[in-house]
């Protein structure tokens, strides 16, 4: 059998094309963001309260 490796061990390499990486810099510091990090945890935010958001809409309208 083959050996499980935990996913900490797989190294994955993505490299952005960089007109994206330099788009998503300029829209970085326009919207107030101070690294790329916080954009994307602000993104993911908004994109997790979407779904919430999604889900209860949709469960109201099938109890209806």
């Amino acid at each position: 059998m083959g050996r499980r490796t935990a996913k900490k061990d797989v190294d994955v390499k993505f490299r952005a094309p960089e007109d994206f990486i330099e788009r998503f810099d300029e829209v970085t510091r326009k919207v107030g963001h101070a690294t790329r990090g916080e954009a994307i945890r602000s993104a993911m935010q908004r994109y997790l309260n979407a779904l919430q958001e999604s889900s209860t809409t949709h469960t109201e309208r099938v109890d209806e």
